[in-house]
C-alpha cells in the first residue's frame, strides 16, 4: 500500500511538474521559478520532457504488464532527476527546494528498491 501511495505521488508530481515545464512559455516559467534562469529554453523543456516520460514509466508498464522492468529503471532516472534538481537548488543556496527535491529523489529510490524484482536480478 506504500509502495502505491508513493508512486502514484510521484506520478503525479513528475507529471504536473514536467506538463508546466513543457507548456508553459520559459519568460513567464521564469518570473514564478527564477531557478530556471540557470537553464537554457530548451534544457528546461528536456528535463520536463523527461519528467513525463519517467512518470508514464512508473505506472504503465505494471498496468498493462508490459515491459515491467521499465518501472524501476523509471524511478532510477527520475531519482536522478530529483537529485540535480537538488543540486541545482543547493547551489543558489535555496533550502526549502532543496530538501524538498532531496526527499523526492529518496522516495524515487524507494520505489527502485521496491521493484528491483522486476530486472529479473
Amino acid at each position: 500500500m506504500l509502495l502505491s501511495i508513493i508512486t502514484w505521488f510521484l506520478v503525479i508530481l513528475f507529471a504536473m511538474a514536467g506538463m508546466m515545464k513543457t507548456v508553459k512559455p520559459y519568460n513567464e516559467f521564469k518570473k514564478k521559478m527564477s531557478w530556471a534562469e540557470d537553464l537554457s529554453p530548451k534544457q528546461l523543456k528536456m528535463v520536463g520532457k523527461l519528467e513525463i516520460l519517467g512518470a508514464l514509466g512508473l505506472v504503465l508498464p505494471v498496468l498493462l504488464d508490459v515491459l515491467t522492468w521499465l518501472t524501476p529503471l523509471a524511478a532510477l532516472g527520475l531519482a536522478i532527476t530529483a537529485f540535480a534538481g537538488s543540486s541545482l537548488h543547493a547551489k543558489r543556496k535555496e533550502t526549502g527546494s532543496m530538501g524538498f527535491s532531496f526527499v523526492v529523489g529518496l522516495l524515487a529510490l524507494y520505489v527502485v528498491y521496491s521493484n528491483i524484482g522486476l530486472l529479473g536480478l
